[in-house]
């Protein structure tokens, strides 16, 4: 009856994990570059208790669905997809911390430098890429070389990971490479004027929202249950 209540209890803080998980992509589905996140249940320790009950240790592991988005056409001239694989080199120009995104959605700052629209450095192959402040056009070929009324002036970096899917979401549609080490890409396929949006279905992340409210709907119905079967027996043991 215990190892009910118990297994009850755990299903419903799993739902409302899931809950989370899919209100967050939900709310992310219009994000440039987002990643949805998914989970999967880690089981270790399984074993019999004294009653013959099945028990074991389970907790929920995030990864990031890194699987491709739609491109969207903006012809904006700083808007950069990623056709392939691949991520942008970012870095806060504060604490010089790097992260890695598929948003190409970039501005000019006052310095006439290249940003990410929340004012993340945008990382070069040698380093953040100055536009000269009286450029009239700015081209950004395929493999990533960026030029100013038809001169160089760098080069945008792009990166790919082993295992993209092990990164550690940072900010919304930024990431973390954790023990990861990243590696340049020599012929990385941009496309100028698009962005790549997130990859989140709408659709089914509805579907998946209703399913894990229904079960946890269950699990609560059920737990009410138990509760009041436990009560019952106090009161019938108390008679004795």
């Amino acid at each position: 009856m215990l190892l009910r209540l118990e297994n009850s209890y755990n299903s419903m803080a799993a739902s409302m994990r899931e809950l989370e998980r899919i209100a967050n992509n939900l709310a992310n589905s219009n994000t440039v570059g987002y990643r949805k996140t998914r989970f999967f249940t880690e089981v270790l320790n399984e074993e019999i208790d004294a009653d013959g009950s099945p028990r074991s240790a389970r907790s929920l592991q995030q990864w990031n669905d890194q699987s491709a988005a739609e491109l969207q056409r903006t012809d904006s001239a700083l808007d950069v997809a990623i056709d392939g694989e691949g991520f942008f080199v970012i870095s806060d120009p504060e604490t010089g911390e790097t992260s890695y995104t598929r948003a190409g959605q970039f501005v000019l700052d006052n310095d006439s430098t290249i940003r990410t629209i929340n004012g993340m450095l945008v990382e070069g192959t040698n380093g953040p890429i100055d536009i000269p402040q009286e450029t009239t056009t700015i081209d950004i070929r395929k493999n990533g070389e960026v030029l100013a009324d038809g001169q160089p002036v760098g080069a945008i970096r792009v990166v790919q990971f082993e295992n993209p899917d092990n990164l550690t979401q940072f900010q919304d549609a930024s990431f973390l490479p954790g023990d990861q080490i990243p590696e340049d890409m020599e012929d990385p396929q941009l496309m100028q004027g698009h962005l790549e949006m997130s990859n989140v279905n709408v659709v089914n992340a509805m579907v998946e929202l209703v399913q894990h409210s229904r079960l946890y709907e269950m699990q609560t119905k059920a737990l009410r249950t138990t509760d009041l079967y436990l009560q019952r027996v106090g009161r019938d043991l108390s008679r004795f």
